[in-house]
């Protein structure tokens, strides 16, 4: 991947801006863990959060770009679903699945 491609904070604890589409996974479990009586299959969009840790040990300094960086991510996330025509969907630790 090419510095021009990543994040604001380039290499640091921001990782890149990119958005991965994952369609088609298959989904057998429900929200408490039990098995489905069928798997069914949504689309994922993921994109890293800055990791804020890292950035705060290492670059205090640039602690300050974390909340753009995020809201970029967030930004990108929104564009892509709307791109690709999901209606529903739902934000998650891993990022927005489609329904």
């Amino acid at each position: 991947m090419k510095d021009q491609q990543r994040g604001p904070l380039g290499r640091r604890g921001c990782q890149t801006d990119r958005v991965i589409h994952s369609p088609g996974v298959p989904v057998f479990r429900d929200d408490r863990g039990a098995l489905l009586g069928a798997p069914y299959t949504v689309g994922f969009l993921t994109s890293p959060a800055p990791n804020a840790g890292v950035i705060r040990s290492r670059e205090p300094e640039q602690a300050h770009r974390i909340p753009a960086a995020l809201a970029t991510r967030a930004g990108r996330v929104l564009e892509t679903a709307a791109a690709l025509g999901y209606g529903g969907w739902c934000w998650g630790p891993g990022g927005a699945v489609s329904s």
